[in-house]
């Protein structure tokens, strides 16, 4: 039978598992498994490795993260609390970039007990293009079914299916736990009450049941915990492990659909991380009357020139000169993409003067480029001191143009904020 794994950690969730990528997409071959997904904590910067072992496998991977949830003011946090998490998949590109979103604004805004939460609003705003999994015992809805509050469970359930629809799956789980059956059957309840499919997942931590050890020696590292206590945050037993499809056929002998959505999930799927050759600039924010970067750029540059070189002939550079030398460097930034980061950087160097943040007349090779000095990022004539471009910029290096910017270091931390 084919099983799509959607629940599963890397050692990209930080010292929460010993599986290293190569190795988990060797294992899906082995076990006859043709794609899984990834959810490690809270993470993206696992993509390009992971996409990268994943093609080379031959395994079709699921992007996605298992995302943190800030608890309400009712609920008291300490170092000892484990927040409840939501699984998120990535559908599209639509999903993404939301997904990106909701981890930048989760590392900046909700960062609790060494790991970034969200408020569960943003994901109101940001849903689009994502799939989400319930995370089970360790989920909002499981947390509120074993503590016996039915009611919190269910408006849980109502506020996820109103915000992701049909995409919102609840998950279930059998690792032999003593409350296994238990939240079995609640969840098996509530997902008829409600409408809402179910989802087979082993929330997988290591590869084989003799690596329990290490996944919980790697917990107990991280949380300074001793294996003993019973506060450490590790999954108790040895069944966390990448299963075969047919081990996991044998945990849910009754519910094959809960079986067959692993592959409807996987099949809604179709992300897959872009490797490109060079840097993805931000755009910059034209102002009315500019349709492009290069455009706005030449702007500037040309009244620049008409600033700076007003008098030129009387220091021996001429008008031609300029301009040759100006539509020489315009041509060179435009044809490798770089007007935008030249309006980033001129900008930044304005708006830091204006604040009366002193700033270096110009540093290294940028001080070669006459639209550096047009623009204001350095002070210094490239044409007076007989200096060259070429040494900043050369179509011939694909390589980014590397502005040296100096500022006192208060002004340096006062411009990072």
């Amino acid at each position: 039978m084919d099983f799509v794994h959607l629940h599963v950690h890397t050692h990209y969730s930080m010292q929460s598992s010993p599986v290293f990528p190569a190795e988990l997409f060797s294992a899906c071959g082995r076990l006859g498994m043709k794609s899984i997904a990834v959810t490690d904590y809270c993470a993206a910067f696992n993509m390009p490795e992971l996409f990268t072992e994943a093609e080379n496998a031959g395994i079709k991977l699921v992007i996605g993260t298992e995302l943190y949830l800030l608890e309400s003011a009712s609920h008291h946090q300490t170092r000892h609390t484990v927040s409840p998490s939501l699984i998120l998949l990535v559908q599209n590109d639509e999903g993404y970039r939301h997904l990106c979103i909701l981890l930048s604004r989760a590392a900046k805004e909700g960062f609790i007990n060494g790991m970034p939460h969200i408020e569960s609003a943003l994901l109101e705003e940001y849903h689009g293009g994502l799939i989400a999994l319930s995370a089970y015992s360790s989920g909002r809805i499981g947390k509120a079914l074993l503590a016996g509050a039915q009611e919190e469970a269910e408006s849980f359930v109502r506020y996820y299916k109103s915000v992701f629809g049909d995409n919102f799956y609840l998950e279930l789980q059998h690792h032999k736990t003593s409350f296994d059956d238990e939240l079995q059957r609640a969840t098996r309840a509530i997902a008829e009450k409600y409408a809402v499919e179910l989802v087979a997942t082993n929330n997988v931590h290591y590869l084989e049941r003799k690596d329990s050890g290490c996944y919980r020696a790697m917990v107990a590292n991280r949380t300074k915990e001793k294996l003993s206590s019973q506060n450490l945050q590790a999954h108790a037993g040895s069944e966390y492990y990448l299963k075969s499809p047919e081990e996991m056929a044998m945990l849910f002998p009754d519910i094959s659909r809960a079986l067959t959505n692993t592959l409807v999930i996987s099949d809604k799927c179709s992300y897959a991380f872009k490797k490109k050759d060079h840097p993805i600039l931000p755009h910059f924010k034209l102002p009315a009357g500019f349709s492009d970067e290069a455009a706005y750029l030449r702007h500037l540059t040309w009244e620049g020139a008409k600033e700076k070189y007003a008098d030129s002939e009387a220091d021996g550079i001429s008008s031609a000169d300029v301009e040759a030398r100006i539509e020489l460097e315009l041509g060179v930034i435009e044809k490798m993409g770089f007007s935008s980061y030249f309006l980033i950087v001129s900008d930044l160097i304005a708006a830091s003067r204006r604040l009366g943040y002193s700033v270096g007349p110009g540093r290294g090779s940028a001080a070669g480029s006459i639209v550096a000095y047009l623009t204001g990022i350095t002070r210094i004539d490239p044409l007076k001191y007989k200096l060259l471009f070429e040494r900043f910029l050369n179509p011939e290096r694909s390589s980014m143009p590397d502005i040296d910017i100096d500022f006192t270091p208060v002004g340096k931390q006062k411009v990072l904020e």
